[in-house]
């Protein structure tokens, strides 16, 4: 089954560790920690595919292993090795 993507990042997704949506949420976001970032992208109902709109990059974070996001507040969760990290959406 295809999935397709539209415009792309500018630097490839090369090492995605964890992805992130629900039934009832636009987007979805995907997690790489080898770049410090989360990508967003849109979802398309119309090609069943998903459309790149953003990211978030953690410049002074390190080790990141896993994030969740709170749709209710637009608040994003952020855990590395030692501690946890709330940002606004």
């Amino acid at each position: 089954m295809d999935f397709p993507l539209k415009k792309l990042p500018v630097k490839a997704l090369t090492s995605p560790t964890r992805i992130y949506t629900e039934t009832d949420m636009t987007q979805i976001y995907v997690l790489e920690p080898s770049e410090n970032r989360i990508l967003v992208y849109n979802k398309d109902d119309r090609t069943g595919g998903a459309v790149y709109t953003g990211q978030y990059i953690f410049d002074e974070l390190s080790d990141i292993r896993d994030f969740w996001v709170d749709k209710n507040t637009n608040t994003m969760y952020v855990l590395t090795g030692t501690s946890i990290y709330r940002t606004a959406l």
